[in-house]
């Protein structure tokens, strides 16, 4: 068949629309690549040269030839707008966008920064979720508690509460809510920009930190000097962590054998999406009677005190106490 009778069914079905609709109909009907496509809308193709024999002029006319072109400059540019605005997952994966450098944590802008991003810690669904379990109806205390771990410093040399802490890294503390009898957690953690190992990325071994803190803590608070070690730490990576988020770290305690402590743990999405999973066990060292006074207990996040009600408080006065 020639390539004018392939067109021939495309022109007797010509009705009275735009242009464009006919130059898409045209396009649609006789499946043409990219390539072809291309060809067809050169200036100087024979496909649309009236001076060749045996070319297709009859049937495209130049008004045609004009939208086709303008649809292989707009198409390719709108799609390229809506990718920046909107840019798939994959693509932000691979080439990030560019990021200021970090903020000093004494300027104005490093407060500024740090203060919003606690706003939006309290201000965030889970938190208000599971700050409702804290309290009971009565006012009384719930099955859960809330504490902020590493909000004073363990020491000048410590990694995530001095070292790390600022605009861009750990610029807030983490917020924890801890089951009454030790048994699990949740804790809220921000992780800036600056903790990257590929742009945009959260460092593998910057997790595995998180992880053993998070865990850490669950498994200390189990140990009767709340004093221990980390023994073993074993982490599945699942997806890339984008930084400069907000994670959700949930702990839970496995078992208990004597100076042993096993506790496995993830880390999620905001939206509860698996970005990681760990398994540890932490060990009560020998020595564990020297280090009482190291600060390690309190770096943990103090537990508040239990709620003493005046029985001539009114329901809302019990639960601000």
């Amino acid at each position: 068949m020639s390539l004018h009778n392939a067109f021939r069914p495309t022109l007797l079905l010509r009705t009275r629309l735009p242009p464009t609709t006919h130059a898409l109909r045209t396009i649609n009907s006789c499946n043409l690549s990219t390539s072809a496509l291309l060809q067809a809308v050169r200036p100087d193709s024979t496909f649309f040269n009236p001076n060749v024999r045996g070319s297709s002029r009859s049937f495209v006319n130049p008004l045609q030839q004009a939208h086709a072109q303008a649809l292989l400059l707009i198409l390719p540019s709108s799609f390229y707008l809506l990718g920046s605005l909107y840019p798939p997952s994959t693509l932000t994966l691979l080439f990030p966008r560019a990021a200021a450098p970090p903020l000093r944590p004494d300027s104005e802008e490093g407060r500024k920064y740090t203060q919003r991003l606690e706003e939006e810690l309290q201000g965030l669904s889970i938190v208000k979720e599971l700050r409702g379990l804290t309290v009971k109806t009565d006012g009384s205390d719930g099955e859960w508690y809330e504490t902020r771990p590493m909000a004073k410093s363990l020491h000048p040399h410590s990694l995530t509460s001095s070292v790390l802490r600022g605009p861009s890294m750990f610029a807030v503390p983490p917020l924890a809510f801890i089951k009454s009898n030790e048994s699990a957690g949740i804790i809220v953690v921000h992780v800036g920009r600056s903790l990257c190992g590929h742009d945009g990325i959260v460092h593998g071994g910057l997790l595995a930190t998180v992880l053993d803190e998070c865990l850490g803590r669950n498994a200390l608070l189990n140990i009767p000097s709340k004093i221990g070690v980390t023994a073993t730490l074993n982490v599945q990576y699942k997806k890339p962590t984008k930084a400069d988020q907000f994670i959700v770290v949930r702990t839970e305690l496995d078992a208990v054998a004597g100076r042993k402590v096993n506790v496995s743990g993830s880390i999620e999405s905001l939206d509860g999406e698996i970005l990681a999973t760990a398994q540890a066990l932490f060990v009560e060292p020998k020595y564990a009677e020297y280090l009482k006074n190291s600060g390690v207990a309190a770096a943990l996040g103090e537990r508040p005190r239990p709620r003493i009600l005046d029985m001539d408080d009114t329901k809302e006065e019990r639960v601000r106490h």
